[in-house]
C-alpha cells in the first residue's frame, strides 16, 4: 500500500480528545495556531468545531499518517509505538524523507524502514 492521502491527528486544546482530518496552519492574525478540519460532509453538527477552521489543536501534538496500517487495521502515525518480531518497542519517525522505526539498543540507536515490513508484522500499542 502506497500513501495516497495526507491525514493528520492532534489533541484538541479544549480537552475534547483527539481529532483526525486535514491540517491547517494559522496565518495572519491566527499565526502560531493549528487546526484539524475533520473529513465530514457538514462540520456544523460537530460540537466545538468551527465551520471553516475546524478544531483548534495543540500544534506540538500534530502527527501525520504514514499510509500504513498494522496487522489489526489500525492506522500508523508518526510517534506511534510499534511492536515487531525483532523488537518489543519501536517508535515511528520521519527521517530524511522516509518513514522509519527507531529503537534504542545496547549499542545505540537503530533505524529500519517502515515499508520494509509487511503489515502483518506490525502492531500498534
Amino acid at each position: 500500500k502506497v500513501m495516497d492521502e495526507f491525514l493528520f491527528r492532534a489533541s484538541r486544546i479544549d480537552g475534547g480528545g483527539v481529532v483526525e482530518g486535514d491540517y491547517i496552519q494559522g496565518v495572519g492574525t491566527k499565526a502560531g495556531l493549528a487546526y484539524i478540519l475533520p473529513r465530514v460532509v457538514n462540520v456544523a453538527y460537530l460540537e466545538g468545531c468551527h465551520h471553516i477552521d475546524g478544531y483548534t489543536v495543540e500544534p506540538l501534538s500534530v502527527v501525520q499518517y504514514t499510509g500504513k496500517d498494522d496487522r489489526l487495521g489500525e492506522e500508523i502515525f508518526k510517534g506511534s509505538r510499534i511492536i515487531t518480531p525483532e523488537h518489543p518497542l519501536q517508535i515511528v519517525d520521519f527521517i530524511n524523507g522516509c518513514w522509519v522505526l527507531v529503537v534504542e539498543t545496547d549499542t545505540g540507536v537503530k533505524t529500519s524502514l517502515l515499508y520494509d515490513y509487511d503489515s502483518s508484522e506490525l502492531e500498534v500499542l
